[in-house]
């Protein structure tokens, strides 16, 4: 993955996966840490993203997914 800060991730991504978060959890609160805790973690291992298996919204996506689930 290109160098890119949590900012940048936010600023691109953070306002859809808070609305994705807040349908399926219903709860403002929870989608905000689960939004936080997605780009806290792509940031750890954007070393990992690979855009040959996937686009960078899909893989977030696919993080917020996993943590709505085990919320």
């Amino acid at each position: 993955m290109d160098p890119v800060t949590v900012e940048q991730l936010q600023t691109a991504y953070g306002g859809a996966l808070y609305v994705y978060a807040v349908r399926r959890l219903g709860d403002p609160q929870a989608a905000e840490e689960v939004v936080q805790d997605t780009l806290l973690r792509a940031w750890q291992a954007g070393d990992r993203y690979d855009p040959d298996r996937g686009s960078m919204g899909t893989w977030l996506f696919a993080t917020a997914h996993n943590l709505v689930v085990d919320r």
